[in-house]
């Protein structure tokens, strides 16, 4: 019996498994639509047809107007600003009435302003607790303390007020300390803490004891530039109203209050010995005029924007003469050690030697010694290069992260994750098609015919497939013909995109669970259509691109954080700079990942910041297999080259140098229903049901009582399939294994049928080109997916039965004590065991078989709650994704870029100093 048993289903499980692969085979076969062909093949001729004139349109545009710099650093290659999409009704956003900050470029506005502080300030300490103007030495004298204008004398003489240095984190205390070194030794400086935690607050604190010391002597403070991101400027003069009410803060750009010419607010600022704002796009606008006065500092707020050496904003902002020159900046090195010389060329000049001498005996070594196939001297060379390169730059660079200040900022928990979504029908439909189009054929085989160069034209299919990852509906209409109607009903919607499921189904489950969030994505089309969603399912948000003017941006995100009906905030990843604080929200989803790790840590840093209370989640979509994986690799590939500059020069990799074929492939999931980055990081994996049987298991008893329990549900499971094909078997006249036997052998030796004349087809038309040179549909498709993934599903499908089967023979009867026989543990049953069975189909505890046909269980909302009481929210969240949103894996992002090993590092380190202190104070008590 026990054999028969076996047998049968054995042969169940093989049909099952033939029966997929036959099924996978011809829908690879059919699988591209003639909409996906017919749309890859409009988009080709659409963009070779438009390329001259929108290159020509672009140049005029960048020479015509003073764009804002998040446009000026965007290179459209990568970016689909420029790609506008139908008016959908309602997708229309009001305009958010919110009040604007003013700056200090109106003299009378100035005047007004400071007379109301000293007025408040002596009204406060005469004990009037009704003020109009709140700063930080009022807030000083409110909190109890007396004389705000006593001052901190640090060594050699700089003086900062006592209302500043006691309210400034030890570590801030330290930068100030360290800037002060700085300006004496007249040597320029990068302060690169990580983002969020206050550099704004250390420079401004710096300054403002600077304009408190003796103006008389060369510790005074000079008129000087600060030179920052439009979103961030007006923040810097809110920060500086409220720690320095004293100083003259003025705005130089459309958006400030001074009217008229731009010559007389650059004398009367430089004269009053004041700070300038202005933005780098205004840089390049007024440097004749900033370059002909003489500045005491110049300072570069996100200080990453002259990471290129070559553009005009890096060569101009060299040229200034002034003693001290400071970079701020919280991501030093993004993308290449380029970029670490640009910034160090700027405030030290001849540190890092030339460009050419720093590239050949620095960045190369110590890249190639970075890749996981580099030989083992590229590895010793590239450590010992790491360590020297890191010994010349440390003394003129301060970066403290949050896991060493943790014990004096306190900031909640981190939760960052990592989705692997699954591309919808449509999606993967249009992937395929475009992957099959002349343009990618063009660029495998470097055939130059359309007269681009290589790279541009990479640049453009890389592009577009990110399109056909965010949603078809940016694809599809960027192919649309002029004649083509759109619609309006079904474009945008969330069920046609795999990551946008994922959206829908988070902001359901956050608005449930009280959560805020903050969306991301790289471009304003995308913003769009989820600005379209929201307004369809009723979420209240609000938006900021780069179409919302520069004095709202801040008041905006005041209002945010302020404001809890605001569910949401959409933004694009690269409107303003890291110094952007949206602490009203708990939750961030990163929709699509940038070439660089930068513009991607940045939006998260958002809201996990200094003034955060609630721990924080953020997810980050990818479209598993597809190109955003490559992109996120490379990501996790330069936050290693990062690491092992600034943190800590023996770092290991796994990656390994990308092909040009590997960016245009679609990876299938491997046999363990890995992607690719998940089965490179397979220690970093998220498993829910892993978490919650290890919970359920108290003691190797209930082990024992539920592997028989399972094992007894399998036999049963068993029973009730062979006797549901019994009777299908009855109800067929003809034996199925006979059929199959047919098929088999019609397969193998098919009827002799007369040819057809051969007629090569391409594209269809007919060519002329020998059948073994032209490559059909289904070898294309095979080009770019994974051969291997069926056979080895059948042969796991297969051992695993195997095993399954033996185990149940095993336990059955060895464990049983009276020996029943296997056909009455089959057959056995009562009203107990199926109480009991009902129970155990819902209990955590029990172990996933892969193998077994689907059997419909009933839900019971008793144990669904019980369960959801032992989950927390972000494991409740991903139980929801796992099940119903087509995730298909979850990494830990701060183990794979090995943040995680170092604040391990770090607490081990704290925890034995102060067991040495403990061991010390013994020691003297003792004694």
């Amino acid at each position: 019996m026990v054999d028969t048993v076996i047998n049968k289903y054995l042969e169940t499980q093989l049909a099952l498994a033939k029966q997929k692969q036959v099924s996978k085979t011809t829908s690879k076969e059919d699988h591209i639509s003639d909409k996906s062909k017919a749309a890859a093949g409009r988009l080709s001729k659409k963009q070779s047809k438009q390329k001259n004139q929108h290159r020509h349109q672009e140049n005029h545009d960048k020479s015509s107007k003073d764009v804002d710099d998040e446009e000026e650093y965007v290179a459209s290659s990568e970016d689909d600003c420029e790609l506008r999409l139908p008016n959908i009704a309602g997708s229309s956003r009001s305009k958010h009435h919110v009040s604007k900050i003013v700056d200090d470029g109106d003299t009378k506005l100035y005047n007004d302003r400071v007379a109301k502080w000293r007025q408040s300030l002596s009204d406060v300490q005469s004990g009037n607790l009704s003020v109009p103007y709140i700063s930080a030495d009022i807030q000083y004298v409110l909190d109890g303390n007396k004389q705000p204008l006593e001052s901190h004398e640090l060594q050699n003489g700089l003086c900062i007020p006592n209302y500043i240095w006691k309210q400034l984190y030890r570590y801030q205390r330290v930068g100030v300390k360290w800037l002060w070194e700085l300006h004496q030794s007249q040597s320029g400086g990068l302060l690169g803490d990580e983002m969020g935690l206050g550099k704004t607050v250390q420079v401004i604190a710096f300054l403002a004891g600077l304009a408190n010391t003796d103006s008389l002597t060369r510790s005074g403070l000079g008129a000087s530039i600060i030179v920052a991101p439009a979103t961030v400027i007006f923040q810097w003069v809110s920060h500086f109203h409220y720690w320095s009410p004293s100083l003259r803060v003025s705005v130089l750009h459309q958006a400030g209050s001074h009217c008229g010419n731009h010559h007389k607010l650059i004398r009367n600022l430089h004269e009053s010995h004041g700070v300038l704002l202005i933005t780098y796009a205004g840089l390049v606008k007024y440097a004749k005029d900033l370059q002909a006065r003489k500045w005491q500092y110049i300072i570069l707020d996100e200080g990453h924007k002259i990471r290129n050496p070559e553009t005009q904003v890096s060569k101009l902002v060299r040229k200034f003469d002034t003693p001290h020159k400071l970079l701020i900046t919280g991501s030093p090195m993004q993308n290449s050690l380029q970029e670490l010389w640009s910034l160090f060329d700027f405030m030290r000049p001849g540190l890092l030697g030339t460009h050419t001498a720093f590239m050949e005996h620095f960045a190369v070594p110590i890249t190639q010694g970075g890749y996981a196939n580099a030989t083992e001297i590229q590895e010793a060379t590239a450590l010992e290069i790491a360590k020297a390169l890191k010994a010349i730059i440390t003394p003129y660079m301060l970066r403290r992260t949050k896991a060493e200040v943790q014990e004096f900022i306190h900031l909640p928990e981190k939760n960052e994750q990592v989705l692997f979504c699954a591309l919808s029908q449509e999606q993967r439909d249009l992937y395929m098609g475009y992957l099959m189009s002349s343009t990618v054929r063009s660029i495998l085989d470097k055939d130059n015919k359309l007269g681009d160069p290589l790279r541009a034209r990479i640049l453009v299919a890389l592009s577009t497939l990110r399109k056909i990852c965010n949603h078809p509906d940016i694809y599809l209409y960027e192919a649309f013909d002029d004649s083509q109607e759109v619609n309006e009903e079904t474009f945008g919607h969330w069920k046609r995109s795999g990551k946008m499921s994922v959206v829908h189904s988070l902001l359901k489950i956050w608005h449930k669970q009280g959560h805020r969030s903050l969306i991301f994505t790289q471009s304003r089309a995308m913003l769009c259509i989820l600005e379209q969603h929201l307004q369809k399912h009723q979420f209240k948000y609000l938006r900021m691109d780069g179409t919302v003017s520069v004095s709202q941006r801040q008041s905006m995100i005041k209002t945010f954080n302020e404001n809890a009906e605001y569910l949401v905030f959409l933004a694009t990843t690269r409107v303003g700079g890291l110094g952007v604080n949206l602490t009203g929200a708990d939750r961030v989803i990163i929709y699509d990942p940038d070439w660089n790790p930068a513009t991607d840590n940045q939006a998260k840093e958002r809201a996990w910041r200094i003034g955060q209370q609630r721990n924080v989640t953020v997810y980050r979509l990818l479209s598993a297999g597809t190109i955003e994986e490559k992109i996120y690799q490379r990501q996790i590939f330069k936050n290693f080259l990062s690491n092992r500059i600034l943190v800590d020069p023996n770092q290991k990799n796994v990656l390994t140098t990308s092909t040009l074929q590997g960016l245009f492939t679609l990876e299938e999931l491997n046999c363990e229903g890995d992607t690719e980055t998940a089965s490179l990081f397979k220690h970093t994996k998220v498993a829910i049901h892993e978490k919650r049987k290890l919970n359920c298991k108290k003691n190797t008893l209930t082990l024992a009582k539920n592997k028989i329990a399972a094992m007894k549900k399998l036999a049963k499971q068993i029973s009730r399939k062979i006797a549901k094909s019994a009777e299908s078997k009855a109800a067929v006249t003809e034996d199925p294994r006979e059929a199959y036997k047919k098929k088999r052998e019609l397969t193998l030796h098919p009827p002799h049928q007369e040819e057809a004349p051969k007629v090569n087809t391409l594209d269809g038309k007919a060519v002329n080109a020998p059948f073994e040179n032209v490559l059909s549909e289904l070898d294309i498709i095979n080009q770019h997916v994974k051969k291997d993934y069926e056979e080895n599903l059948i042969n796991e499908t297969l051992n695993k039965a195997e095993v399954e089967v033996s185990c149940i023979e095993e336990e059955v009867v060895g464990n049983t004590e009276n020996k029943v026989d296997i056909t009455e543990t089959l057959t056995k049953t009562n009203s107990d065991d199926n109480e009991k069975s009902r129970k155990r189909k819902h209990s955590e505890s029990e172990p996933k078989i892969e193998s077994l046909v689907a059997v419909k269980k009933v839900k019971l909302k008793k144990d669904k709650k019980e369960k959801d009481k032992n989950l927390n929210d972000d494991d409740y969240v991903l139980t929801k994704l796992f099940a119903k949103a087509g995730v298909k894996n979850a990494l830990q992002h701060d183990v794979v870029v090995g943040l995680a090993e170092k604040e391990k590092r770090l607490r081990m380190k704290e925890e034995a100093t102060m067991k040495a202190k403990k061991a010390v104070r013994a020691l003297k008590f003792s004694s």
